[in-house]
């Protein structure tokens, strides 16, 4: 009965979670890689000469927990695993802008040093999407609009997904997707850059309703 219950448990961890694969190199980037939480395979990280690991999600059932364990286990020093806990649905925006660029701030440094980082949320898609989407416009200089289709929608984001039910895209929607356009028009304007990544900017970021799909 107890193993039944543990199981029964474990079920919508295993039904959200995505298959591991290889880390993806970010588009224009030389040293980040994005893909899924590498639960039972942080082998394949050190197989892929990954220097450094950012998780991008807040721990729900002890997963995140687990995984630095594994990577510690691995030998990856705390200094080398970075810990972000960003939300997926139901933000606040001011805190959910501040965990962004962090995030932000250890992908660039990353950049810079020429130290290989692969960065993750759960399924790879939503959260690292849009810190993907960032980094890449950063790196690029390219818009908004062309990182949303390339970077985000074409790897998973929201509805880029189609199996991805409406409960899970409407939040996406309602959050995420605002949070990136709005940080989105501050790179495009200039007061966001490789070199100007402040939290301060989160004290006064406008975020407007935005209907922006993948497939609309």
């Amino acid at each position: 009965m107890k193993l039944l219950f543990a199981l029964l448990l474990a079920l919508p961890t295993l039904a959200q979670a995505a298959p591991f694969t290889a880390p993806d190199k970010v588009q224009g980037s030389q040293y980040l890689f994005r893909g899924a939480q590498p639960l039972g395979h942080v082998d394949t990280l050190k197989s892929s000469a990954i220097d450094e690991v950012l998780i991008f999600k807040q721990d729900t059932r002890g997963e995140v927990v687990r995984e630095i364990a594994e990577l510690k286990e691995a030998g990856y020093s705390e200094s080398q695993i970075h810990h972000v806990p960003m939300k997926w649905k139901e933000i606040d925006i001011t805190e959910a802008c501040g965990h962004t660029i962090k995030a932000l701030q250890v992908l660039m440094k990353a950049e810079r040093e020429g130290t290989s980082t692969f960065f993750h949320c759960t399924a790879g898609e939503d959260r690292t999407g849009m810190v993907a989407g960032l980094a890449r416009m950063l790196l690029t200089h390219e818009t908004g609009e062309a990182v949303f289709d390339e970077e985000m929608c074409a790897n998973g984001y929201s509805d880029g997904n189609p199996n991805k039910p409406s409960t899970v895209t409407g939040a996406i929607e309602q959050g995420l997707t605002p949070l990136f356009f709005a940080l989105a028009e501050k790179i495009e304007a200039g007061d966001i850059s490789t070199e100007n990544l402040l939290p301060a900017i989160c004290e006064k970021i406008e975020v407007k309703p935005v209907v922006r799909k993948c497939n609309p």
